[in-house]
């Protein structure tokens, strides 16, 4: 509810997407007053005390097959046409006034942002026959990594992408287990079947501690998760972003960019990246690219 009414009061909007701040100068004003009043920021690596292990990054451009291209470009097309009719609108407003075709517009943007990411992330499942090739490239990396016992973390903001990678990755890597960390379960994934869930209730560690409804999640990835070798990867949605000390893990892949917050994006590798890391982390961010970049530039 805070965060919703944040978003109201300071942001400007396109399609559900953060787009900027309000530049009025009255909101601009209060803005500065709230940062001042309730946030610290500081670079990890100027207050650590203890240096932290090498951060090694890596963008991967996925390329999508040729039926999803298709697919990616048409709704494209549609999302630049109903913006060029928004930008009048937009320069112009009534701020006071609501205006009915505007908020059916960023409804139908809402709708083709969301299409966008789904094509991206799950085409095998919106298109018959199709492979996945961000999966693809996920059991590649695994795969490479898991001779050296390295496990891994993968972060996407879609919940029904985050179950179908357990699944997917549970059938590919037979026997192991794969996690998933949604909003209310963590799941645990094996030969493509889910096989526990553990959900918001209170626990007791086998060490005494105590762990109530509010920190159920910290108590299954410490002593569920972390602790349990056979785990090998596992899924975490926004939820995860930050809060969670998850240093067992030292591999990072990015399914998604987090709706372009790169702030966030920061926070979700720095689930392994801190302190309590004694080795080297892979951060692997997965692109979805045209077959050929330079024509759809000339289209």
């Amino acid at each position: 509810a805070i965060l919703l009414a944040f978003r109201k009061r300071f942001c400007e909007e396109v399609g559900g997407r953060i787009i900027g701040m309000k530049s009025d100068p009255i909101t601009a004003r209060d803005l500065r007053i709230w940062v001042k009043q309730n946030l610290f920021f500081a670079d990890k690596q100027d207050v650590e005390e203890i240096a932290l292990p090498k951060l090694r990054k890596s963008t991967v451009a996925i390329t999508m097959s040729p039926e999803i291209e298709v697919q990616y470009r048409g709704i494209t097309d549609g999302i630049e046409k109903v913006l060029s009719g928004l930008v009048a609108k937009y320069r112009d407003r009534d701020l006071t006034a609501t205006d009915p075709a505007l908020e059916t517009a960023r409804f139908k943007l809402r709708k083709q942002f969301q299409m966008l990411t789904e094509l991206t992330l799950m085409p095998d499942l919106l298109v018959t026959g199709a492979r996945n090739p961000k999966l693809d490239e996920c059991v590649r990396i695994i795969d490479e990594k898991i001779e050296s016992s390295a496990r891994i973390i993968l972060f996407t903001d879609v919940p029904r992408m985050a179950s179908h990678t357990g699944l997917i990755l549970s059938s590919r890597f037979p026997g192991k287990i794969h996690a998933v960390g949604l909003a209310d379960t963590i799941d645990l994934w094996q030969n493509g079947k889910k096989v526990q869930s553990y959900g918001e209730k209170a626990y007791t560690a086998p060490d005494g501690q105590t762990f109530g409804i509010g920190s159920w999640k910290t108590y299954v990835l410490k002593y569920i998760v972390s602790n349990n070798p056979e785990v090998v990867s596992l899924t975490l949605t926004s939820t995860y972003a930050v809060g969670q000390n998850l240093q067992d893990f030292s591999t990072v892949i990015h399914l998604d960019r987090d709706s372009w917050n790169s702030e966030t994006m920061t926070q979700r590798t720095a689930r392994a990246w801190r302190t309590g890391q004694g080795k080297p982390v892979d951060e692997y961010t997965l692109d979805a690219v045209y077959s050929n970049p330079r024509a759809a530039k000339d289209a």
